[in-house]
C-alpha cells in the first residue's frame, strides 16, 4: 500500500463514519470496482444513456465483455428503469448530473419501493 494513499483513505473513512475506504485513480476504475463486486456475468446492470462519454464506453463495451449486460433505456424516467429491472438485475445507475443534458434524475422517485424487490 502506498502511505500516502492510506493516509487519504483512513481520512476519507473518518469524514464519512466508514470503518474502511477505498481510493483509486479514476472514477472509471472506481465504477468498475463497484459495479463488478456486486455483478458478475450473466448479471445485468439498468442505466441511463445520460452519461460521460467514458462511462458509456464502459458500460457499452467492457462489461460485455465480462457477460454483465447493460440495459440503457431512453433517459432517466422512473418508471423506464422500473420497466427495465429483471431478476438479473443487481443496479441501477445514473449521474447526478447527466452528461450531456444536464440532466437531474429524481433520485427519490427512482429508488421508491417497487414489486420486484
Amino acid at each position: 500500500m502506498n502511505p500516502t494513499t492510506d493516509v487519504f483513505e483512513q481520512r476519507m473513512a473518518a469524514l464519512e463514519g466508514g470503518s474502511g475506504a477505498l481510493a483509486t485513480a479514476s472514477g472509471q476504475a472506481a465504477q468498475l470496482l463497484a459495479l463488478t463486486t456486486i455483478a458478475q456475468a450473466g448479471d445485468n446492470i439498468v442505466s441511463t444513456p445520460l452519461l460521460y462519454g467514458g462511462t458509456y464506453n464502459q458500460f457499452k463495451v467492457t462489461f460485455p465483455r465480462m457477460g454483465i449486460d447493460v440495459k440503457f433505456i431512453e433517459d432517466d424516467a422512473p418508471e423506464q428503469f422500473e420497466q427495465a429491472i429483471d431478476g438479473k438485475t443487481k443496479a441501477l445507475y445514473m449521474e447526478s448530473f447527466g452528461n450531456p443534458a444536464y440532466n437531474v434524475p429524481d433520485f427519490e422517485a427512482i429508488a421508491e419501493p417497487t414489486d420486484w424487490r
